[in-house]
């Protein structure tokens, strides 16, 4: 028999059999009819009834799709059981989800008592072909099967799936072809590299997760008719191959895929600058928005507007006991930077710290965090480990959580400057490597960032990327303490009103012109500033950012530096020196001893060579009190010295 190439003509009348179609069937039978076709002629489709209670018309086809060729066969865009039964003058009304009132083909053969009506169900998992009910008894035995029989359509048209011929040396055309189908069920992204998909989880909203081989596989096998070639040169039906499911996940090229940057559980600012309102996919951006649309409605809103919302803000705040009023404007702007963060680039950590616990750390941020997202926050404990930290930031961003939580983190790891950490918050993206695999994959960073814990203060390059929430109970037992309103509950019931407060202050600001006041700029954070920080000083708030600039100010690592790089050149002057040869100098100078010890290379009352060297090159050409450590010259390798103004 000689090979026959895939058409998107009907079937006849005379097709395989059902169990014909898995095997010797004629490639020609295989592909998909075009949309409105059945038996020799089918008219277009139109109501049979010109009158009647609940009839309507049945939706007309769309155009033929736009793709196919001799290894794909796209499905029909409507299904040909429902275009069938149109054409047959049996079809009364579409009941949604896929369900469809008919007139029973065999309705000659009920009592007059019982209703002529039917219904027939779409292709659904487990009913490969439909299901097919009617009222009379004889349902028994008139099933899916004997529907598509008497309207003369085979099993592989009644499946309304695509077609792929497995063909040798065109895997690369199936692989595309089934990320084609992949990325037109709309749930399926590029993340990066890796493929995720969007779900829906019981009162937390949307979410993403990795796809994996088996979900992937199920996937295409549910919306793809895979066919090879069997003996005798005929095709055969067959499960989705291995090496098409490997090739679609690991590869590196994405064709149909569209990529995916965040998520949004509100509305969110577009790449033009603008509030978009709207859910679903925004081309863009790369934004995934899902959220009720008519639950946001800001209109243009003026500075009173803003005002009027800052007040509730601050009523929901009202009972959370903050150290200065400068700590209440960090609260605030941790609220607005929730509200948006999908929208920005960069935004801080908030680090939520007080003297003991009890004093509302957690709670305070399950606050800011309903401001972005109703879902419980992403709650892991801070990474220790430049290694932890790779694994842990890395598949965090992969799943797009709202809301990063650092809970009840502790004094000495806190906010512990790590890389993956720093760029995670001074970076729009990370690439690293995926866990057990070699391959790399890159993520956005656009998620809140938040942590809490006793007295826990950023530390070094921290110092710059997080903001700190100071909360100060005045009491000395704050677990005991009474509250008279609880915030989270309030919020929980009706999250957009915390989230339409923080947007029309940041919308209200970007219609009057964006005005700025004279405040210390903040490296990376340019955007944020404009959108959150600088809303809320338009507004007369102190400024949000005022510990973020203390933390700089008062950097005691630099403080420590300084003081090191003094006496350094109280002893050498700016003489190059190798680090053995420094070595001994702390035996004999008890200042320069604790110098070295504040820069934290001491181990005892010996120094650490490893440490201190690596020190020497992690600050080289960084000043401190006029001063600054430069490597030697080139005559002079493996020397470092100290140089003033």
């Amino acid at each position: 028999m000689t090979e026959s190439n895939p058409t998107n003509e009907q079937h006849s009348a005379s097709a395989a059999a059902p169990d014909e179609q898995s095997k010797g069937v004629e490639p020609s039978t295989i592909a998909v009819q075009k949309t409105g076709e059945t038996g020799a002629s089918t008219p277009e489709p139109v109501s049979p009834l010109s009158s009647g209670s609940d009839a309507v018309p049945a939706p007309q086809p769309p155009a033929e799709p736009d793709y196919a060729d001799d290894v794909y066969t796209p499905a029909p865009r409507s299904n040909p059981v429902v275009n069938a039964l149109v054409a047959n003058g049996l079809y009364l009304k579409d009941e949604g989800d896929g369900f469809h009132r008919v007139t029973c083909p065999w309705a000659s053969e009920h009592p007059p008592e019982v209703s002529s009506e039917a219904g027939y169900l779409e292709p659904c998992f487990g009913r490969p072909i439909g299901q097919f009910r009617c009222a009379h008894n004889h349902s028994e035995k008139r099933d899916a099967q004997s529907l598509i029989d008497h309207l003369g359509i085979t099993p592989d048209i009644a499946r309304a799936k695509a077609v792929i011929l497995l063909q040798t040396g065109e895997s690369y055309r199936a692989v595309a072809a089934s990320e084609r189908v992949l990325a037109a069920d709309g749930r399926y992204y590029n993340a990066g590299g890796p493929i995720v998909r969007t779900i829906q989880t019981p009162g937390q909203g949307i979410a993403t997760e990795l796809v994996n081989d088996q979900t992937l596989s199920s996937f295409l096998a549910s919306k793809i008719d895979f066919f090879r070639k069997a003996k005798g040169n005929q095709w055969e039906r067959c499960d989705p191959p291995a090496n098409i499911v490997q090739s679609l996940r690991y590869g590196q090229d994405r064709l149909h895929l569209r990529p995916l940057t965040g998520l949004s559980r509100q509305p969110f600012y577009g790449a033009d600058g603008r509030l978009v309102a709207k859910s679903g996919y925004d081309e863009p951006t790369g934004i995934y928005a899902d959220f009720d649309e008519a639950k946001y409605d800001l209109g243009s809103p003026t500075r009173d507007d803003a005002e009027l919302q800052l007040d509730y803000l601050k009523w929901l705040l009202r009972e959370f006991q903050f150290a200065s009023d400068a700590d209440l404007a960090a609260a605030l702007v941790a609220i607005l930077t929730a509200a948006v963060r999908p929208s920005l680039p960069l935004a801080p950590a908030f680090n939520i710290n007080a003297p003991r616990s009890g004093g509302g750390k957690s709670f305070l941020a399950g606050l800011i965090a309903l401001a972005a997202t109703p879902a419980e926050p992403y709650s892991v404990s801070y990474p220790t480990t430049p290694e932890e930290a790779t694994k842990v930031i890395l598949s965090m961003l992969l799943e797009k959580p709202a809301v990063v939580l650092f809970d009840d983190m502790q004094l000495q790891t806190g906010w512990k400057s790590l890389g993956p950490m720093n760029k995670a918050l001074t970076s729009a993206t990370i690439t690293e490597r995926v866990l057990s695999r070699s391959r790399t994959a890159t993520a956005r960073t656009n998620v809140l960032f938040l942590g809490t814990g006793n007295n826990v203060e950023p530390g070094q390059d921290m110092r710059r990327r997080v903001v700190s929430i100071r909360l100060a109970p005045r009491t000395q037992t704050p677990t005991l303490q009474r509250y008279s309103f609880n915030p989270v509950a309030h919020i929980r019931e009706r999250r957009e009103h915390i989230v339409q407060a923080a947007l029309t202050i940041i919308e209200a600001h970007r219609l009057a012109g964006r005005p700025v006041e004279d405040v210390p700029p903040i490296g990376s954070y340019e955007d944020w500033s404009m959108a959150c920080r600088q809303s809320l000083i338009w507004l007369g708030e102190p400024d949000p950012a005022t510990s973020l600039i203390e933390q700089v100010q008062n950097d005691t690592d630099q403080d420590a530096l300084a003081e090191f790089l003094r006496h350094w050149f109280r002893l050498f002057g700016d003489e190059p020196m190798m680090v053995r040869e420094v070595v001994p100098y702390p035996a004999r100078d008890a200042k320069f001893a604790d110098a070295l010890d504040e820069i934290g290379v001491m181990d005892g009352s010996a120094v650490n060579t490893k440490r201190f060297g690596w020190y020497l090159k992690r600050h080289r050409g960084c000043w401190a009190n006029g001063f600054r450590i430069e490597s030697g010259p080139n005559s002079q390798r493996n020397t470092w010295r100290v140089l003033g103004d």
